[in-house]
């Protein structure tokens, strides 16, 4: 274990990123979604179900999930395609905010 391996995707626009946020006023968090064209990853295998997992991706037989991960870090990402926030109460009551600061 301690292989050091370095991934990027396939495919143009499949690397996905998803924030967490949690806003005082609203129950339950809001998800953001960024599309970006590509990314690059550095993941250090730490066991054996690890580098399993490693195998099953590289087969197609899943999706990288960082998750899966104990030491996976993104590198860069590049060209940002698309953004989406998924919960409305969120981003209206974010946008309200922020037009009454006038940001």
């Amino acid at each position: 274990m301690g292989e050091v391996v370095k991934i990027s995707n396939i495919t143009k626009k499949c690397t996905i990123q998803r924030e967490i946020f949690r806003h005082r006023e609203i129950e339950g968090p809001a998800y953001v979604e960024t599309i970006w064209r590509g990314g690059d990853f550095e993941i250090t295998l730490m066991s054996d179900w690890e580098a399993e997992t490693l195998k099953g991706i590289e087969e197609e037989q899943h999706e990288l999930e960082t998750d899966d991960f104990k030491d996976c870090r993104l590198l860069q990402t590049y060209d940002g395609q698309s953004a989406k926030v998924l919960n409305a109460k969120f981003y209206l009551k974010t946008l309200c905010t922020m037009l009454a600061m006038n940001i």
